[in-house]
């Protein structure tokens, strides 16, 4: 038996690498997000013990541990079965923590991440894309309203960054960098947000310039569910 915790974790980890497996991995802890790192271990054990992981190999120092690993394909099967929908999963409770933050600070995003589960309820393709296209819209509203753009960049430590209106994802960076004291969270929520940011701003722009990008049900719900961990992290920062 998997947990859902395992399987978050796989969900998370896949994201990172593509969807890539039957490969060997290597994974250090500190850069792990801060809901899984204490359990990692853990999670690893039930993975190895239910065939997902093999030859699982820990080593380095206490403070920042590594190790790898071989993911099986089956990986991509046991976050198939990760259903958001359901009530008793750690995504639902993150979802409802989040839910309950932005009511307060922008009810137009609630609006429109129920349209995102009413698309994915859908077996059009076109949906699909459409959800995903909700999540850029969705990131880009959070930004305005946590850190709204400005026509000048800025500097940190003599490096220029440009804040303006499509920048978004910079713009939540700068807001987390501003409420958080923590090196290594900024440094990982601030990487899953410029990895998912990337994946949303390709597939964005590849529709606007009429290029076909064929996205799968299976990655707008990994795209979709990495997107509501990514604002839980945030909007837990508002205060």
């Amino acid at each position: 038996m998997i947990s859902n915790t395992s399987r978050e974790f796989l969900s998370w980890f896949l994201a990172q690498n593509n969807n890539k497996t039957s490969d060997v991995f290597f994974l250090s802890t500190d850069k792990v997000p801060k809901k899984f790192s204490e359990l990692i271990w853990d999670i690893f054990d039930e993975l190895e013990e239910n065939g997902v992981a093999k030859n699982v190999n820990k080593f380095g120092m206490m403070d920042k541990q590594q190790c790898s690993f071989f993911l099986s394909p089956y990986a991509i099967d046991v976050v198939k079965e990760w259903k958001p929908e359901n009530s008793d999963t750690i995504f639902a409770r993150f979802k409802d923590q989040a839910d309950t933050r932005l009511r307060t600070i922008s009810p137009t995003i609630i609006d429109k991440l129920s349209s995102v589960y009413e698309n994915m309820d859908s077996e059009n393709p076109e949906d699909w894309a459409n959800a995903v296209h909700s999540c850029r819209r969705i990131l880009a509203d959070l930004a305005d309203v946590l850190y709204p753009p400005k026509e000048e960049s800025i500097y940190i430590n003599g490096k220029k960054i440009d804040v303006g209106k499509d920048k978004y994802i910079n713009r939540l960076i700068q807001f987390i960098a501003s409420k958080e004291d923590s090196d290594t969270y900024k440094q990982i929520v601030g990487t899953d947000l410029s990895s998912i940011g990337n994946r949303l701003d390709a597939i964005y722009n590849a529709v606007c310039k009429g290029t076909h990008t064929e996205i799968t049900k299976d990655e707008a719900l990994r795209i979709i569910i990495h997107t509501y961990l990514l604002i839980s992290d945030i909007v837990a920062l508002i205060d």
